[in-house]
């Protein structure tokens, strides 16, 4: 590869490509810098995550996580170990999302340095760094990131082993296959592609050579995921499989085998969708000249090389049965199919290469050069709108705000109480179980855990309820969804006001939505 881009060096148009790849890299790199040190606010579904590092230890993360998460062990190992040495602060538990962000930009010049012609390459590099999906998960406590870095791990060892397959080539493809499926669970859709894949092509071209290791490294994708779906992923399933199985973001990408008729729409859906959001789209076909474009690419690819196309196709039919089981969503949106960002971006590539009839051999056409300024604009709109609003809701910056400011006033000894409880020891009560209370519940947990002066009591026995060496807080958190027990909580305060007095409260109303923390100092009685 280095040898290749010396040799493009010594030429005008080498010189022109390679310094549009320098630009294309150096703004996307950029951009995810700046995401990730603006230190957005944390919302509902990375709190999700969030909150097991806070409450589970090392060994903890083996088993059902908090709140019904789904999430690769080697994602979660990783970044617990940050968390021991950097603290759980959302910079600290973004940090492996946004290593493996960092490094997927140059595995992505990569493999489009190897798989296409130069400037099909420049291209397919403009339509990923411009695209806003692979930035935002590499800024997130969430395992997307790790996803899209584990997909092109794979591909590129696949393809590195096809074109040179020695010892070297496959000790580390095969070492990929295995490591993969601890890192990221949709990677069994590239390892088990691209070995279906190249047997096919050893069958046909009766390649015995590239048969038996090919063969052999099926064998340790299969034993390597099936250990971990016994050991880790089963029991994650069992805890989260009923809320996701009934959750329109997985439910809506299932095949409707029961309902024939709605193939169509279904197919709209999740191919004109956030599935192929890049570098932008939408729901409701926002994502139609991407899809073109990405289908074009693919017959043409197709014409010229086979293998290739069936390498970066091969996931889709994968994903088409997994769906079909109710075992994982089939797009639907961008988050659950980064592993195949790296396929629709070269194959968009390849699409927009031939629709501007680009020629080999010359330097980038200005119709070239106008397409890949559009791209930069993408970059630097995605740049300056990140730091006009650094938050995903207005709601999530309120919620920091709130308990970043009580902790800065916590005076020593103080202690605070929650009106909620997470299916613990109030359950039995009349108490909000915040389990139901989705994402905003979760994100106002973890915040409370992280800045809260000590311990927290999580809807104790007013009857057991000690009197504190400094202040005691109650707060009372009301959820823009589910109604708050008002009668409940009023319950709850005439049962403490037997040995505090309650203070008028202090009302925290969000800006955004129907949020509002209230906060009751409880000021003990004098003795008799």
């Amino acid at each position: 590869m280095y040898t290749r881009i010396a040799e493009l060096a010594k030429t005008e148009n080498g010189k022109q490509v390679l310094w549009l790849a320098v630009i294309l890299l150096s703004m996307n790199l950029l951009w995810r810098s700046v995401r990730y040190l603006l230190n957005f606010p944390l919302f509902g579904d990375e709190a999700f995550v969030a909150n097991n590092f806070m409450l589970r230890d090392f060994w903890g993360l083996t088993e059902g996580l908090e709140h019904y998460q789904i999430v690769p062990l080697g994602y979660l190992w990783g970044t617990w170990l940050v968390s021991q040495v950097a603290g759980h602060s959302e910079l600290a538990l973004r940090f492996l999302s946004y290593l493996a962000g960092f490094a997927s930009v140059f595995l992505f010049a990569q493999l489009a340095y190897k798989l296409q012609p130069i400037k099909t390459g420049i291209l397919s590099l403009a339509i990923f760094c411009a695209s806003y999906y692979p930035v935002r998960h590499a800024a997130e406590v969430k395992p997307y990131s790790l996803d899209l870095l584990v997909s092109l791990f794979l591909t590129l060892a696949a393809w590195n082993f096809f074109i040179n397959p020695n010892k070297r080539n496959f000790a580390w493809w095969a070492s990929a296959c295995a490591l993969g499926a601890w890192a990221s669970y949709p990677s069994i859709f590239i390892s088990a592609g691209t070995c279906f894949t190249l047997i096919l092509y050893a069958l046909i071209r009766k390649r015995a050579d590239l048969l038996r290791p090919v063969m052999v490294a099926g064998l340790i994708t299969a034993l390597s995921f099936t250990l971990m779906y016994m050991t880790v992923g089963q029991a994650q399933r069992a805890v989260g499989e009923d809320i996701l199985l009934n959750l329109e973001l997985w439910s809506s990408t299932f095949p409707p085998w029961s309902e024939p008729a709605k193939f169509g729409s279904w197919f709209i859906h999740v191919h004109l969708g956030k599935m192929f959001a890049y570098p932008n789209g939408g729901d409701n076909g926002g994502s139609i000249l991407t899809f073109t474009l990405f289908c074009l690419g693919a017959w043409l690819l197709c014409r010229q090389s086979a293998v290739k196309a069936l390498i970066l196709l091969s996931p889709f039919p994968l994903m088409f049965i997994a769906a079909s089981l109710h075992a994982y969503p089939y797009g639907g949106s961008a988050r659950v199919a980064q592993h195949v960002a790296p396929a629709i971006c070269l194959l968009a590539g390849t699409g927009l290469a031939a629709l501007l009839r680009l020629r080999p051999n010359r330097a980038m056409e200005r119709r070239g050069l106008v397409v890949v300024a559009a791209f930069i604009v993408f970059i630097l709109a995605g740049l300056v709108r990140d730091i006009v609003k650094p938050y995903k809701e207005l709601a999530d910056a309120d919620n920091r705000r709130v308990l970043q400011d009580l902790s800065a006033a916590a005076a020593p000894g103080e202690h605070w109480i929650v009106f909620g409880d997470w299916g613990g020891s109030a359950s039995d009560r009349a108490v909000p179980d915040f389990n139901h209370w989705a994402g905003s519940a979760a994100r106002l947990r973890y915040y409370l855990l992280r800045l809260a002066p000590r311990s927290l009591s999580w809807a104790p026995d007013p009857d057991r309820v000690e009197k504190p060496h400094g202040r005691l807080l109650l707060m009372a958190y009301q959820h823009p969804v589910v109604s708050f027990p008002q009668p409940a909580f009023e319950d709850y305060v005439d049962a403490l006001s037997k040995t505090f007095n309650v203070l008028p409260p202090v009302a925290y109303p969000f800006r955004e939505g129907m949020e509002k923390l209230a906060i009751y100092e409880l000021v003990p009685k004098p003795s008799l």
